[in-house]
């Protein structure tokens, strides 16, 4: 009797673990849950952003933002690309409209179709910005980006920036950022 208790309750907290996995990765969520008010800057033309680090498990990305700040009013494209910049993700780019959100809240666009970032795999997400355009978040000390904080599905490693190919650059500031961006995404569970 007491093995067929003791098999009753592994069963059942095996299910519930597995009921609580499936809830987690059904639900849509922002990545970056906070950040430091730093310097606006509005200085640059090309692209600024974050390296970023999937963790352990997939994710599946729903939408890309950038962060509103006072008098942005223009559309920015803001895009994944593989680690270093090497290439686009495919789908992975929306046209993100800093109309739809109030200052301080990140303005988010859907993609046109899901993307899905592999585990334990790193990645770029950069907005395209323009010297005299909206202004964007830097810090107090110039190139040295916005501390955030995100959801541990993934670990924020450093700054990333460049007008394209054959000219990006990047550092390792784990929790710092250029914008900020964000991405909203589920868990892939196998």
């Amino acid at each position: 009797m007491r093995s067929a208790a003791r098999n009753l309750r592994a069963w059942t907290a095996w299910f519930l673990a597995g009921r609580r996995r499936l809830r987690a990765a059904s639900g849509v969520v922002p990545w970056v849950t906070g950040f430091t008010p730093a310097s606006p800057r509005a200085d640059y033309t090309g692209w600024v952003g974050m390296r970023f680090l999937v963790g352990a498990a997939a994710l599946r990305v729903t939408a890309l933002g950038r962060l509103m700040l006072v008098g942005n009013a223009q559309t920015h494209t803001v895009k994944l690309l593989t680690a270093g910049g090497a290439a686009e993700v495919a789908d992975g780019s929306a046209s993100v409209a800093l109309t739809v959100s109030p200052v301080g809240d990140f303005c988010y666009a859907n993609l046109g179709a899901p993307v899905t970032l592999a585990a334990n795999t790193e990645y770029w997400l950069l907005s395209s910005e323009t010297a005299g355009g909206d202004a964007w978040w830097d810090s107090v000390a110039a190139g040295s980006g916005v501390v955030i904080a995100t959801t541990d599905a993934a670990s924020a490693l450093g700054l990333a920036w460049g007008s394209g190919p054959g000219s990006w650059g990047s550092n390792s500031l784990p929790n710092k950022c250029f914008g900020p961006v964000g991405l909203k995404y589920s868990l892939v569970v196998p």
